[in-house]
Formats: structure tokens, sequence, C-alpha cells
């Protein structure tokens, strides 16, 4: 789901990387929440996928690429370089379900 929404936005122009920003932090919300509390918020329909990664989750990655991505909206609609901004994101989201030795 995640991978398909962020390829179509991927030919966009200027303004096109605030949607996959704002879809990825409603991703990392609700693993986080799912984590915490047992419940989601935002994406009710992926619960079952999104408990099973919360279960594998790094807390501190977690917790560190959520402050990255709300860095990274900020500047989203900056027209320079929007293509890097979600491929450094995209690695980073992937961080959190590295072993913790590398971190």
């Amino acid at each position: 789901m995640l991978t398909l929404s962020l390829g179509i936005f991927l030919t966009g122009g200027v303004g096109f990387v605030a949607k996959p920003i704002c879809l990825l932090l409603r991703w990392l919300y609700d693993l986080l929440s799912i984590r915490l509390t047992g419940r989601e918020r935002y994406y009710p329909r992926y619960r079952q996928e999104l408990s099973g990664m919360a279960d594998r989750v790094d807390m501190d990655r977690l917790l560190k690429v959520l402050k990255t991505v709300n860095d990274r909206k900020r500047v989203a609609d900056h027209p320079l370089v929007p293509r890097l901004v979600l491929e450094d994101m995209l690695l980073d989201y992937r961080k959190i379900f590295s072993p913790s030795a590398s971190k």
C-alpha cells in the first residue's frame, strides 16, 4: 500500500512530496499507537499488518524517524530535490525494522 501510493506521487511536480510524507506520518503514528495502546487511528483497514509490524519495530528508531519525517514535512513543498527527500525518508523507515546492533 505505502509503496504503491508513494510511486504514484513520484511523477508529480512541485508540491507532490507533502502527500506521501503525510501518508507516512500517519502510518508511523499508527505503528506507534498500536505498539503503545493496541489501537490504530488512521488505517484501520490495515490493522493486521500494522500490528505485525508494530511488534517488530525498534521504538527508539521509530521515534527518531517520526521526528525526522515531521521535520521534512516543514520543507516538503520546496522545489529542490523532492525525489531525494522521498528516498531518504523511505531509507529511514526501513531502519526501524533493522537489528539494533546497527543503530
